[in-house]
Protein backbone atom coordinates (compact mmCIF):
# COMPACT_ATOMS: atom_id res chain seq x y z
CA UNK A 1 0.00 0.00 0.00
CA UNK A 2 2.89 2.35 0.75
CA UNK A 3 4.32 1.73 -2.70
CA UNK A 4 0.95 2.45 -4.34
CA UNK A 5 0.66 5.76 -2.48
CA UNK A 6 4.21 6.73 -3.44
CA UNK A 7 3.51 5.83 -7.07
CA UNK A 8 0.40 8.03 -7.05
CA UNK A 9 2.54 10.89 -5.71
CA UNK A 10 4.93 10.41 -8.65
CA UNK A 11 2.04 10.32 -11.12
CA UNK A 12 0.67 13.58 -9.72
CA UNK A 13 4.07 15.25 -9.86
CA UNK A 14 4.88 14.12 -13.40
CA UNK A 15 1.62 13.52 -15.30
CA UNK A 16 -1.44 14.92 -13.48
CA UNK A 17 -3.53 17.71 -15.00
CA UNK A 18 -5.56 19.64 -12.43
CA UNK A 19 -8.67 19.61 -14.62
CA UNK A 20 -8.54 15.82 -14.22
CA UNK A 21 -6.51 13.11 -15.88
CA UNK A 22 -2.97 12.18 -16.77
CA UNK A 23 -1.08 13.28 -19.87
CA UNK A 24 1.12 11.05 -22.03
CA UNK A 25 4.38 12.95 -21.53
CA UNK A 26 5.89 13.83 -18.16
CA UNK A 27 6.04 17.47 -17.12
CA UNK A 28 9.84 17.26 -16.98
CA UNK A 29 10.10 15.86 -20.53
CA UNK A 30 10.58 17.90 -23.69
CA UNK A 31 7.78 20.45 -23.94
CA UNK A 32 4.91 19.52 -26.24
CA UNK A 33 2.79 22.07 -28.11
CA UNK A 34 -0.28 20.68 -26.40
CA UNK A 35 -0.23 17.89 -23.82
CA UNK A 36 -2.10 14.80 -24.97
CA UNK A 37 -4.93 14.12 -22.54
CA UNK A 38 -7.19 11.26 -23.59
CA UNK A 39 -9.14 8.43 -22.02
CA UNK A 40 -10.37 6.35 -24.94
CA UNK A 41 -9.31 2.75 -25.27
CA UNK A 42 -7.19 1.49 -28.12
CA UNK A 43 -5.75 -2.00 -28.25
CA UNK A 44 -5.19 -1.61 -24.49
CA UNK A 45 -7.21 0.25 -21.86
CA UNK A 46 -6.64 4.00 -21.73
CA UNK A 47 -4.23 5.30 -19.10
CA UNK A 48 -6.84 7.56 -17.51
CA UNK A 49 -9.24 4.66 -17.14
CA UNK A 50 -6.54 2.56 -15.45
CA UNK A 51 -5.64 5.48 -13.17
CA UNK A 52 -9.31 6.00 -12.24
CA UNK A 53 -9.67 2.35 -11.25
CA UNK A 54 -6.44 2.44 -9.22
CA UNK A 55 -7.60 5.61 -7.45
CA UNK A 56 -10.85 3.89 -6.51
CA UNK A 57 -8.89 0.97 -5.06
CA UNK A 58 -6.61 3.34 -3.12
CA UNK A 59 -9.64 5.17 -1.77
CA UNK A 60 -11.25 1.91 -0.65
CA UNK A 61 -8.01 0.69 0.97
CA UNK A 62 -7.12 3.93 2.76
CA UNK A 63 -10.33 5.91 3.17
CA UNK A 64 -8.44 8.99 1.93
CA UNK A 65 -11.08 11.10 0.18
CA UNK A 66 -8.45 12.84 -2.01
CA UNK A 67 -8.10 9.65 -4.07
CA UNK A 68 -11.84 9.60 -4.67
CA UNK A 69 -11.85 13.30 -5.53
CA UNK A 70 -9.08 12.83 -8.10
CA UNK A 71 -10.91 9.83 -9.58
CA UNK A 72 -14.09 11.90 -9.91
CA UNK A 73 -12.10 14.63 -11.70
CA UNK A 74 -11.16 12.05 -14.33
CA UNK A 75 -14.78 10.98 -14.82
CA UNK A 76 -15.87 14.62 -15.05
CA UNK A 77 -13.07 15.59 -17.47
CA UNK A 78 -14.09 12.93 -19.98
CA UNK A 79 -17.83 12.75 -19.33
CA UNK A 80 -18.85 14.56 -22.50
CA UNK A 81 -16.69 12.33 -24.69
CA UNK A 82 -17.95 9.20 -22.95
CA UNK A 83 -21.57 10.24 -23.43
CA UNK A 84 -20.97 10.93 -27.11
CA UNK A 85 -19.00 7.74 -27.86
CA UNK A 86 -19.42 5.20 -25.03
CA UNK A 87 -18.00 2.28 -27.03
CA UNK A 88 -14.61 4.03 -27.15
CA UNK A 89 -14.40 4.18 -23.35
CA UNK A 90 -15.17 0.64 -22.19
CA UNK A 91 -12.51 0.51 -19.47
CA UNK A 92 -13.39 3.97 -18.13
CA UNK A 93 -17.02 2.85 -17.95
CA UNK A 94 -15.88 -0.34 -16.20
CA UNK A 95 -13.96 1.78 -13.68
CA UNK A 96 -17.04 3.92 -13.10
CA UNK A 97 -19.20 0.84 -12.57
CA UNK A 98 -16.83 -0.36 -9.87
CA UNK A 99 -17.64 2.76 -7.87
CA UNK A 100 -21.39 2.13 -7.90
Amino acid sequence: LTHAKETWGDIVRLFWEERGGVVHAAKDAERMIAPLLEADDGATPGANAAVALCLWKLYKATGDVQYKTDMEKIFFAFGGQVNAHPAAFCFLLYAKLQTE
